[in-house]
């Protein structure tokens, strides 16, 4: 799966893979609805609108991410950190 393509149709995405709070450790690549997950969850953490763009930055800076898949979730909240340009 290319990050890239998480960006057209979000909002229509099928998120029934979701029934409750995510596991807090890890976020699997290979799993969209993970990232998906993710993506809003690290906007939400830093009060930001779960807009187009909000979440085109967050995936520009995935598409970076070179370490260890599945990733720590903390290792990405901080690499999005450092990277994330709002």
């Amino acid at each position: 799966m290319k990050l890239k393509e998480l960006l057209e149709g979000w909002e229509d995405a099928d998120n029934k893979a979701i029934i409750d709070k995510r596991d807090g450790q890890y976020v699997s690549f290979d799993e969209e609805y993970e990232i998906r997950y993710f993506v809003d969850a690290y906007l939400k953490r830093l009060d930001r609108k779960l807009s187009s763009e909000n979440r085109a930055i967050v995936v520009n800076v995935l598409m970076k991410y070179d370490g260890k898949i599945p990733a720590k979730r903390d290792d990405l909240f901080n690499f999005v950190d450092t990277m994330a340009d709002f």
